[in-house]
């Protein structure tokens, strides 16, 4: 469990360069009062800071500097987890972020990111969004559980109960599916041109053991089949090659779209977010005939003209989320057709293969039967050698059925495993 110590912050937002220090293990409670504007919701703010970089309510890190000073922020939190003792110092103009272990600087890493996480993961085992849903509960950034994310809402859940490593465990492995299935692609490829293989060495055997010049006009057959059949695999190639060079003209514009619909999902949630302040101003205008700060009586003339102003501007918000939520359904239309190509690409990538493998292995028949028609006029005999070919081809074979059989079983127990790590969700309406 983390317990502060104490928190200390100077050139923060309005404090100038004479430090603030308020200690919180002075007393089992510490209840901190005062007017509007004291600075009571300071200290959120240079708490999130020092741990997180960012402060608790929306501002961003350039104005948490003092405005007189314009440098020299500084915030220094002291806080303990059981028996270990930390201290984290942040700071702007110029930057610092250290973080001592009982009193001894941590190595610092290779960039402040990687620091961060060390913090984040390592020692407060809590992120910045599990951290306000948590420990500081304020009007600023608390949202209701069940109207969060299902993603925040595990990661929240997970923080609290410190079990991180499941979702750790499903990222693995879905990771390790993903390798699985193109696995056991190429192995069914495989599988399947060494079965032709065989059939070929036995059916070439059986052959072998025929008349002399029946078996060289079948032979001389089979390399017109062979060369038809290795025909028709180019034409397959070449047309498959021009499939996949079309479809990857489509998939040109893929990330223009995706950047386009990025940028559309950051416009409507800026337009919702000016959306309820518009709403909440309204709210206030209708309710209210008096201000809250100043206690003076609003003008009904001005009261009646930011009304209208305020529904006419709620009006044009309204029908402009309408029209980028279509446009946005546009765009996810497009994406998913990217998606779709992207997936012909890949069937068709494999198909290219498996049809490359199939010419070459037609090549090598083709040559392989000259070579055997002239042993076979000059009366040269190659069973022994064949068989051994052949004995070679199966034992490959069983070989590759057993490493299919291993990846089913992984499979399965992959599936297992994935299904007990699954997070569906709670639904909610």
């Amino acid at each position: 469990m983390i317990i502060f110590k104490k928190i200390s912050w100077k050139n923060f937002l309005s404090t100038g360069d004479a430090p603030t220090t308020i200690f919180f293990d002075r007393t089992p409670t510490t209840l901190i009062i005062g007017e509007n504007g004291s600075g009571k919701s300071t200290i959120l703010d240079a708490l999130t800071f020092g741990l997180f970089g960012r402060a608790f309510r929306n501002i961003n890190k350039p104005q948490l500097v003092n405005t007189v000073n314009e440098r020299g922020l500084e915030v220094e939190i002291e806080f303990s987890i059981g028996k270990k003792k930390y201290l984290v110092r942040r700071g702007v103009k110029p930057n610092k972020f250290e973080i001592y272990f009982n009193d001894k600087l941590i190595d610092q890493l290779a960039n402040n990111r990687d620091y961060q996480d060390y913090l984040e993961k390592v020692i407060l085992k809590l992120n910045y969004k599990s951290f306000t849903q948590i420990v500081l509960l304020g009007n600023s950034s608390f949202e209701p559980f069940m109207q969060l994310k299902q993603s925040d809402r595990r990661t929240i859940v997970e923080d609290l109960l410190d079990i991180q490593i499941f979702s750790s465990m499903n990222g693995i492995l879905k990771s390790k599916n993903s390798e699985l299935k193109d696995d056991m692609g190429t192995l069914e490829i495989e599988k399947g041109l060494y079965k032709q293989k065989i059939e070929i060495q036995e059916d070439y055997i059986k052959r072998l053991r025929q008349d002399n010049e029946s078996i060289i006009q079948l032979k001389e057959k089979d390399i017109q089949s062979f060369g038809n059949q290795k025909k028709e695999n180019i034409e397959s190639l070449n047309a498959l090659h021009d499939e996949i060079l079309e479809l990857n003209e489509k998939m040109i514009s893929e990330n223009k779209i995706r950047v386009k619909n990025s940028e559309f999902n950051t416009l409507h949630n800026k337009i919702e977010v000016r959306l309820k302040q518009d709403e909440k101003e309204l709210n206030f205008y209708e309710k209210n005939s008096t201000c809250s700060q100043c206690k003076q009586d609003i003008d009904d003339v001005f009261k009646k003209e930011r009304i209208i102003d305020i529904s006419k501007g709620i009006d044009e918000k309204k029908d402009g989320l309408d029209k980028i939520v279509s446009e946005i359904d546009t765009l996810e239309q497009q994406l998913e057709e990217f998606r779709a190509y992207s997936s012909q690409i890949s069937e068709k990538n494999k198909n290219l293969a498996g049809i490359e493998s199939l010419i070459q292995s037609f090549d090598s028949n083709i040559e392989r039967t000259r070579k055997e028609i002239d042993e076979l006029k000059d009366k040269k005999k190659s069973d022994n050698s064949v068989e051994s070919e052949l004995k070679v081809l199966k034992e490959n074979l069983e070989e590759f059925l057993k490493d299919y059989s291993e990846l089913c079983d992984r499979k399965t127990l992959h599936e297992y495993a994935h299904e007990l790590l699954r997070d569906s969700g709670i639904k909610t309406k």
